[in-house]
């Protein structure tokens, strides 16, 4: 319902893998992982009828309220053997042409330039790559960006480096209008 409730959100999250002994530095990566849709969904998906996104230049700590279609909902399911933590938002403003762009390039080869009229960081998608997870973007452009992040119970940090990972983006084209 507002900005400030996604470290309300961390918090669960982290008691119930803490409960579920989630190793501890796999427990902080996923944490940040989380962190960065849940950013995303607040900060950088918000955009107005004309396309313009009204909320990247918000400090990433601004307290506001969510209005109308701005409400992010995140949802967590788990077994004994996984976790799934999905992160929802009404604006489907996610693009695979510049998440792709995101996740190819090489930051230790080419050095980071920040955008200074963003205050976000903008490298969530190239850190979640790097992290033991599979992550799953489904998007109805103008409709919704629904984020998945799944991963398993890690024991040991190591494994975190050692385990499968997989994205995958389904982004489908804008409905069309039928005129009769």
């Amino acid at each position: 319902k507002a900005s400030n409730e996604r470290v309300i959100a961390l918090e669960a999250v982290s008691r119930v893998l803490e409960k579920r002994k989630i190793h501890p530095r796999a427990l902080q990566m996923m944490l940040r992982c989380l962190d960065e849709l849940l950013l995303n969904a607040i900060f950088d998906a918000p955009q107005d009828w004309s396309g313009k996104f009204y909320r990247r230049e918000v400090a990433r700590d601004a307290i506001f309220p969510f209005i109308k279609r701005e409400k992010v909902t995140m949802s967590m399911a788990f077994n004994q053997n996984f976790v799934m933590v999905s992160v929802l938002d009404r604006f489907g403003s996610f693009s695979a042409d510049r998440a792709m762009g995101v996740l190819k390039k090489d930051y230790q080869s080419d050095p980071y330039l920040t955008n200074v009229k963003t205050k976000g960081a903008g490298l969530g998608l190239h850190g979640i790559a790097s992290s033991g997870v599979a992550l799953m973007i489904s998007s109805r452009p103008g409709i919704e960006t629904e984020a998945v992040l799944a991963f398993p119970y890690f024991k040991s940090f190591k494994e975190t480096k050692n385990c499968f990972r997989s994205f995958s983006f389904n982004v489908r084209s804008k409905p069309q209008l039928v005129s009769q």
